[in-house]
Formats: C-alpha cells, structure tokens, sequence
C-alpha cells in the first residue's frame, strides 16, 4: 500500500512472472513503473530490476483497497489487494525480532510488513502523551493476506496492555488508553508462526478512529440517510454504555449518502468480503479525524421498506406487528435478547425470510 500523493516501490512475487514489465490497478489515479537502475560499465543504458516498480499514487486517489494485477509474457495475473491511506507509510525493517530491536515509529503511522522467516516476529516502538487512546489495527485478512495476525501492546516497562488475534473482520484490534507519557511496544505475529513472501500485513497505529458496527446496518436507497455509527476514536463522538471486550465504545450520528438507482443494485464496498456477500446490495463508509480516516464499514442497501425494530419484543405476546414486504433493523442488545414479530399472511402464500448478518462482517 501507499499514502495518497506518494511513490513508493514495490517488489512483486509469484509464480510466471517471466517478463513482467507493467502492474495495472483498478484506479487510473495508480500508476506503476519499471524501477531500473544506473548502467554497468558494459551496459547501454538503465538496467531493469526484475519484479521492482516504482508507483505513484495520485493525490486525489480516494482512500480504499484497489485491485493490482502484472501483465508479462503469459498475460495477466490474478488480483491481489493494494491499499490506500491518507496517513504516513513506513516499510518493517529487520532485525526486530527482540523488544531491544524494535524499530522507533512516529504515530499516526500505518507499518507494511510481513512474517517472512519462520517463527518471526516484528517489534516496533513508539512514544505517546499520557491519556490517550491508541487503537492498533492489523490488516492482514482483510488485504487478502494468508497471515492469522497477532498484534499485542506493551508499555515502556514490559507490562503487557493488550493482545488480539479475531478483533474486528477476522483482524486483530487492540485498544487501549496510556496512562503515562512515555514509550509504548507492538509484537506482531503469526498465530502459527508460519511465514512466506506471501504473508504481508498492514498495521495502523495512532489515536485512529475504529467503527465497529453501524445502526441501522442499512437504509432505504437513495439520498443521506441518518444512521449511528458505534467504535473508538469517533471525531465528536460520545460515550456509551455499550463495550467489546471490556472497551467501552462512542457512538457518532452521521448522515451517509446511500447509492440510488442502477448503483444501488450493486456491492460498492472497498473491502475484503465473503464469497457470500457477493450478492449484496451495499455500499462503504468511512469517517475521517484529523488523525487520518477509519477503515470502511459495510452499509446494506435496503430492498424492501425498512422497518425499525422496537423494544420490548422479548415475548410472542410482545411480538412487533409488521407489514409485508420489508426489512426488519434489529440487533441483540442486551443479555439473551430475543426479539419477536408477526405478520399477517394468507394460505398458499409464499414467504420468504432472509437473515443477513455474518455477511456484513457482523459477528452474530
């Protein structure tokens, strides 16, 4: 990946990959070039780097996952994922494979790595004001990267402050607030240690906005519809009696444009999601803070009217009226929380019930 308006190189591997000598990205903003170098003393010219490009991200590029591809001798390849962010990139540096050797960051910060020798692990070290909240995003699923990402944090002493393998979207996120002015650690790992060329993440570091989840998870197509998103760090955002694991989240009232007509019939997301999300209506959004944006959040489109759920529905006797057709928000909000509808229907008809959940990224 890339900060908007950067150029950066990158190294390409693979299988047949003989000849390669363009990358093309899904946004004509990213361009890629051949890195060649000074001529030897029996060359003609700038010699080639086989696999290394040079690529420039245009400023106005807007920030998201885009898909890279090489053309050589044998065509085009697969996809694979090349991100875009509005904050500054570094490169993992070895050795940093002991808390002595960790490489010295400035956050906010996002680190492009990868657990490239067996039993790896990558250190990094960054100083941080007393009272703030420091989320460590690791990106390594959600980049299409084979890697099962640990990230844990430790202060300057050792004393570990916290550690996540499946956070968020199958990633890791660690979330947590200083206490002192002072240095602060990050390990990341695989969970099995394993290692490759192919096993590459990204590690967002800084007091980065998070969302977790938005309600209503979607809206009627068409227009700015009000909706709430819930995580950390939300610029204006405000407490709330709601946590995850223990982390007690904000919530922020936004008004997100929803795509209308023929785009509204499409998945306009900017992230890695399930084959079975294939067939969903959706869009993404992200919010952005003066410490850089959030990573995107799943926003259905609805195809139905939509209907709010509404408490209490915890009992058939309490059970929500409804009108067919529509599509029912809802979430479980409380411990054991069941929720209950019904609907007038006649004999013979056909009803159809579909629950959309898991493939938004939700987690129940």
């Amino acid at each position: 990946g890339a900060k908007t308006g950067a150029t950066v190189d990158v190294t390409i591997s693979g299988d047949d990959l003989d000849d390669v000598n363009a990358i093309v990205f899904s946004h004509p903003g990213i361009k890629a070039t051949q890195k060649t170098v000074e001529p030897g003393p029996f060359d003609q010219g700038p010699q080639i780097v086989i696999n290394q490009f040079v690529v420039t991200v245009a400023a106005n590029v807007p920030v998201g996952v885009y898909e890279a591809r090489a053309v050589g001798k044998y065509g085009t390849s697969n996809p694979r994922a090349f991100s875009v962010g509005d904050i500054a990139e570094a490169v993992e540096a070895e050795p940093n494979n002991l808390l002595e050797q960790a490489t010295e960051i400035v956050h906010p910060i996002v680190v492009n790595g990868r657990s490239d020798a067996g039993g790896d692990v990558d250190f990094f070290k960054f100083k941080a004001a007393a009272r703030q909240r420091i989320t460590l995003s690791g990106y390594a699923r959600r980049i299409d990267s084979p890697m099962d990402i640990v990230v844990t944090a430790y202060d300057g002493e050792g004393r570990q402050l916290g550690s996540s393998r499946d956070g968020l979207a199958g990633d890791s996120l660690v979330d947590f607030t200083t206490t002192t002015a002072g240095d602060y650690y990050v390990k990341v790992h695989d969970a099995a240690f394993r290692s490759g060329a192919e096993f590459i993440y990204r590690l967002h570091i800084g007091v980065l906005p998070v969302i977790d989840f938005v309600f209503p998870p979607a809206a009627a197509a068409g227009g700015n519809r009000p909706m709430t998103l819930y995580g950390r760090n939300l610029p204006g955002g405000k407490p709330t009696t709601l946590s995850v694991d223990g982390v007690r989240l904000e919530q922020l009232s936004v008004n997100i444009p929803i795509p209308g007509g023929a785009a509204a019939q499409s998945l306009n997301v900017d992230t890695l999601l399930m084959p079975a999300a294939a067939a969903l209506d959706a869009t993404s959004y992200r919010v952005k803070s003066p410490q850089g944006s959030s990573n995107p959040v799943t926003v259905g489109i609805a195809t139905a009217p939509p209907v709010m759920e509404a408490e209490p529905n915890n009992q058939p006797a309490q059970s929500q009226a409804l009108q067919l057709p529509c599509e029912v928000m809802g979430r479980f909000d409380s411990l054991r929380d069941r929720d209950w509808f019904r609907f007038d229907a006649k004999a013979g008809e056909s009803i159809t019930i579909e629950v959309i959940s898991q493939r938004m990224g939700i987690h129940s």
